[in-house]
């Protein structure tokens, strides 16, 4: 809507990415928001159906658009303004540096290796899994376009700098220099076992 801002997520739709706990987040935040919003989910799953009915109990049914399965996904990013991820666990959550790298802002959820990935109070808000009201609370503190822009930047730049190309070859080389010097080395005689 004129004025307003897009708030959107990119994952399938099953439990663990916990979007009941976006969707009730998203409603919370409407109840104090400042300025118009709609909240965008990119993906498809068996959820799906569950996670419609839930929109319409919610009162938010007309604020959220379902994209389905996309190809796109830097086009998805290009026109989102907050990128959420609300998994109740996740691998390493490779999208989240997808919206970083298109200096998207990120609100996720503590678990896993999310930490590792999103630098809270810089790149992004990490909240806590299954907590709706710090959902909300963390997409009330983006409304402001200027905080979207900066984390977005700081986000762009730790996604070069830290999981750029070059930066992961050169660590994945080191693992395995650090295997072939642990085979190399001489054992110590004292961490033998002994057999009879």
């Amino acid at each position: 809507p004129p004025g307003g801002w897009l708030i959107g997520t990119v994952a399938r739709l099953v439990t663990q990415k916990a979007l009941h706990v976006l969707l009730e987040g998203y409603a919370r935040y409407r109840e104090c928001a400042t300025c118009p919003s709609r909240l965008v989910l990119v993906g498809t799953g068996p959820l799906r159906e569950a996670l419609e009915a839930q929109t319409v109990s919610l009162g938010i049914a007309d604020s959220v658009m379902w994209a389905g399965f996309r190809e796109d996904i830097p086009t998805v990013h290009a026109a989102i303004d907050l990128f959420v991820l609300t998994s109740a666990y996740e691998g390493f959550g490779l999208v989240l540096l997808e919206a970083m790298a298109a200096a998207r802002p990120v609100l996720a959820t503590r678990v896993s290796a999310i930490p590792e990935v999103v630098a809270d109070g810089i790149t992004g808000r990490l909240v806590d899994a299954g907590a709706p009201e710090q959902i909300a609370a963390g997409i009330k503190e983006f409304e402001d376009a200027d905080r979207r822009r900066a984390f977005g930047e700081a986000g762009r730049q730790r996604a070069g700098k830290v999981f750029g190309l070059e930066q992961m070859i050169d660590r994945t080389i080191g693992v395995y220099r650090n295997c072939v010097d642990l085979q190399t080395r001489t054992p110590d005689p004292s961490l033998l076992i002994k057999r009879n």
